[in-house]
C-alpha cells in the first residue's frame, strides 16, 4: 500500500502551492496567476494544458532537423536560438527552466560537434538575450551562443545544410 506524502511546494494540509501573495484561498490565486503568468517583458508562458502538445512540436521540429549535426556553427546557433526561444516560451517546470535550457544546450552543442565552454558564459547577458528572444528577437541569443562554441570552424565544410523547419500543421 502507498501512503501520500504532504507536497512540500503546498501549505500544510492543502493543496495550494506556497505563494508570493501568502493566500491559501484557490480562487484568489488563480486570478493572480492569470496575472501574474505574463512575466519576461509581459508575455505569457504556455499554459499547462497546451505544455505537453508544445514540447512535442518543438522537439519534433529539432529532430527533423536531425538535432542540427553536420552544420555549421554560425547555422548551429542560429538554429538552437530558435529552438531555446520556443523552449523557453513553453516553460514547462515551476523552477530550473534557465539551468535545464543551458544544459540541454550543452548536451546538444557536444553531439552536434560543437562543444561550448561555458567559462566564457556572462549570465546576465544570457538572460537579457533569452528575455529579448521571448519576444523574436533571437539574433543575441544566437551570438552568445556562437561566442560559447569552442571552435566554431570546427566544421568548415558542413556535411549537410540545416533543414528548413517544417511548414506548420492545418488546422
Amino acid at each position: 500500500m502507498y501512503r501520500a506524502e504532504p507536497d512540500p511546494y503546498c501549505y500544510p494540509g492543502t493543496t495550494i502551492l506556497i505563494n508570493r501573495l501568502g493566500t491559501r484561498n484557490q480562487a484568489e490565486l488563480d486570478a493572480f496567476e492569470t496575472e501574474m503568468t505574463s512575466d519576461k517583458g509581459g508575455n505569457a508562458f504556455c499554459y499547462p494544458e497546451h505544455i505537453d502538445r508544445e514540447m512535442r512540436r518543438i522537439f519534433g521540429e529539432l529532430a527533423w532537423q536531425k538535432k542540427l549535426t553536420g552544420v555549421a556553427a554560425g547555422e548551429f546557433a542560429r538554429e538552437t536560438a530558435h529552438f531555446l526561444a520556443g523552449l523557453n516560451a513553453v516553460h514547462p517546470f515551476r523552477e530550473g527552466n534557465g539551468r535545464t535550457q543551458l544544459s540541454f544546450l550543452t548536451i546538444l552543442a557536444e553531439r552536434a560537434g560543437h562543444p561550448l565552454d561555458l567559462d566564457r558564459l556572462e549570465p546576465k547577458a544570457m538572460l537579457k538575450a533569452t528575455i529579448a528572444s521571448f519576444v523574436g528577437s533571437e539574433k543575441p541569443l544566437a551570438g552568445i551562443i556562437y561566442d560559447l562554441i569552442l571552435d566554431p570552424e570546427s566544421i568548415r565544410k558542413p556535411t549537410r545544410p540545416a533543414r528548413r523547419r517544417p511548414p506548420a500543421p492545418r488546422r
